[in-house]
């Protein structure tokens, strides 16, 4: 048995998760042509309360999806996630753009709805675990375009351990994922990985 104590098991484990299956264009190849992102400044405050109208996305990320509705569902849900792998396609921000999108946009994008968010941890054989424990907290985590923005692009992309002056400054750039990634990982502390 194994007892996982920190947030490194899960935030490797979640690097692994969607490495290049993004569906986007992810190194120039193919990608449409789109606008570049229209969110304030570095990404962090795009799609948050959507203000009025009932037209489009509140940002537009620049991340093209193989449909207009699964473009313009992500946009609303996770412009940060997209407007970052859109900006600097790899590993890291496709991953977190892809959890944010299937946990959001199952049916807009014509993927399956991700059991419990869609969030994988190490060893994936912990993933039943961590599951029965903890879906609540894996699947608000994955829904939060900031929380999945703190996982894959402050943890694993930029490599700021939680609470780190770097994870604080990481964490102004995707305001609101703090609670909710507080949560799951103390929810992940307490499983046993059998």
């Amino acid at each position: 048995m194994m007892k996982a104590r920190s947030w490194l098991p899960l935030a490797l484990a979640w690097s692994l998760l969607a490495c290049g299956d993004d569906g986007s264009s992810s190194s120039g190849a193919g990608g449409g042509t789109t606008s570049s992102a229209s969110t304030t400044g570095g990404g962090g405050a795009g799609g948050s309360g959507g203000a009025g109208g009932s037209g489009g996305a509140a940002c537009v990320s620049g991340l093209s999806q193989a449909t207009p509705a699964c473009t313009a569902c992500q946009d609303e849900n996770c412009c940060a996630t997209a407007t970052e792998s859109a900006t600097d396609p790899g590993v890291w921000t496709n991953s977190a753009v892809k959890i944010c999108r299937d946990a959001n946009c199952a049916a807009e994008c014509g993927v399956p709805e991700p059991e419990c968010g869609g969030i994988v941890p190490t060893p994936a054989s912990c993933a039943d675990d961590l599951y029965a424990l903890c879906c609540a907290e894996s699947t608000a985590c994955a829904k939060s375009d900031s929380c999945s923005a703190l996982i894959y692009i402050c943890i694993d992309d930029r490599g700021c351990a939680p609470h780190s002056a770097c994870w604080e400054e990481c964490a102004l750039e995707f305001p609101g994922g703090v609670e909710i990634f507080d949560a799951f990982a103390a929810c992940f502390n307490d499983v046993v990985c059998t």
